[in-house]
């Protein structure tokens, strides 16, 4: 079982998110704010996790190009 997220790197909205204590999964775990705040990233970061499969968290990288 996942117990909680280290940290998240250049994903959708987040920057540098590293855990804190009071972030931790428990047996039902709700997630709520609002539109805009990476409630779907985390989703899609989570569905990654549980299929091994990176494409969702990868669509959603930071991609910078500087001309």
């Amino acid at each position: 079982m996942l117990d909680r997220l280290d940290s998240v790197k250049k994903v959708g909205l987040f920057d540098d998110y590293q855990h804190s204590p009071e972030c931790s999964f428990g047996d039902v775990t709700l997630i709520f704010g609002e539109n805009g705040t990476g409630k779907s990233t985390i989703a899609a970061i989570l569905d990654s996790l549980r299929e091994r499969n990176p494409a969702e968290i990868l669509r959603r990288k930071w991609s910078w190009s500087w001309s």
